[in-house]
């Protein structure tokens, strides 16, 4: 469910807002990129296989091994023809290993913002500083203000030269704070972070460092690789690390957020609530199941209790949608909703499957619901099972004077009516 807020993102919602946005913009362009290496290694390797066809002697193919021979006149047309190939079979590695390596930069530019806007926040955090500014430099400044964005940018350079690991140390010392806690993504983040900077300084190559760092912070290897080994960067791999980088950032921008700025827990609330249900529209379960276990159990301070009840439906309805109906079933069963909105009312109805309670409401709802409208009825993934319904259309329309359409239905509607026209 998702309430309809005219609150505008605070600083700490846009920078998140900002680097999911970055982040799904890479997950985007990794399949895009790996298809079109996919055709033209395909069309390479076609074009050399019909040269040696055509040119080669003495071909003979033993263990999927082809060895030939190719005449002097003719080699380097061979060479010409064997490059695109071989540069194809480069990209497969250097692509995805660039891609990943962008996941990591655009966190250390979340991370960077993120710490700025800490220390707008709390400026007595630059009372503890050993950064220092000389006189010449004191006399270049026009205000204090400079003065002051000068120290937060060195100070913030000082922190982001240390390993991700010290970028938490800092913050929860700063902050007084406890950010790893029953983190149970911390392992895998670590792994990755450091398995980024094997490919920036080691070309992919295990180093005595890198089995250091991941057996102290107990990562789990489905395979551990032994030093020497070289990495490499598969699409369920850099799925799961696209995973891990959004959680951890979501997490850490709201415990941050609503630890320095109270006064902006319901922005919070709200912003954090339709990330998650945007989430659920994507199909995106496992995700939204871990951020709305931290929205309803870690985060306690909730000033709305609407918004607070639309995470619990949002928990079951992931749940559900999900493929795990009896787990959906306890969240709604675990609360007492009798002194809820019909909107709510409706919403367990839904989960626990009473469709004859469910079009009973719809009914004494009308068009007077406080979250549940027309549109809602449209676009809410709640609604996904039951609409297809004919009980669900007849009352629809009786309460909207319309027939029901679907978005995809309306769509089609009115492209159909631009074409007439």
């Amino acid at each position: 469910m998702n309430k309809k807020n005219g609150q505008s993102k605070t600083l700490f919602g846009q920078n998140l807002e900002a680097f999911l946005d970055y982040l799904e913009s890479l997950k985007e362009v990794l399949p895009a990129v790996m298809s079109i290496i996919r055709i033209n290694h395909q069309i390479s390797d076609k074009r050399l296989d019909d040269f040696i066809e055509k040119y080669g002697k003495n071909i003979k193919v033993a263990k999927k091994i082809k060895t030939f021979s190719i005449a002097p006149e003719d080699n380097q047309k061979f060479k010409s023809l064997k490059k695109p190939k071989e540069l194809s079979e480069m990209a497969f590695k250097v692509i995805p290993r660039s891609l990943f390596n962008s996941l990591i930069t655009q966190f250390d530019v979340f991370i960077r913002q993120a710490v700025r806007l800490i220390l707008l926040e709390q400026t007595g955090i630059l009372n503890s500083s050993e950064k220092q500014i000389c006189f010449k430099e004191l006399c270049d400044f026009n205000s204090i203000d400079e003065a002051k964005n000068f120290l937060i940018e060195k100070e913030i350079d000082g922190i982001l030269r240390e390993s991700h690991e010290e970028h938490f140390v800092w913050l929860e010392k700063k902050l007084g704070m406890v950010l790893r806690k029953d983190l149970d993504i911390w392992p895998i983040f670590v792994e990755l972070t450091e398995r980024r900077n094997l490919f920036t300084h080691c070309d992919g190559v295990v180093n005595p460092q890198y089995i250091r760092i991941c057996a102290k912070h107990k990562f789990v290897f489905t395979s551990k690789p032994k030093i020497g080994d070289t990495l490499s960067i598969g699409p369920e791999y850099f799925y799961s690390s696209y995973d891990c980088l959004r959680e951890i950032a979501v997490k850490l921008t709201h415990v941050v957020w609503r630890k320095l700025l109270p006064s902006e827990n319901d922005i919070a609330d709200d912003s954090l609530n339709e990330l998650i249900y945007n989430l659920i529209r994507k199909g995106e379960y496992k995700i939204a199941d871990r951020l709305l276990i931290f929205a309803t159990e870690i985060l306690k301070q909730h000033p709305s209790e609407t918004t607070l009840n639309c995470l619990i439906m949002n928990k079951a309805l992931s749940k559900l949608l999900g493929g795990d109906k009896d787990g959906a079933r306890r969240i709604v069963e675990n609360k007492d909703w009798s002194a809820c909105s019909d909107d709510f009312k409706l919403g367990k109805e839904i989960i626990l499957g009473n469709n004859k309670n469910v079009f009973e409401l719809m009914e004494k709802i009308g068009q007077k619901g406080d979250l549940v409208t027309k549109i809602a009825y449209r676009d809410w993934p709640l609604f996904s099972q039951i609409k297809k319904s004919k009980k669900f259309q007849e009352i629809f329309k009786n309460i909207f004077k319309e027939e029901y359409m679907d978005k995809k239905e309306i769509k089609k509607k009115y492209h159909l009516k631009l074409e007439v026209v």
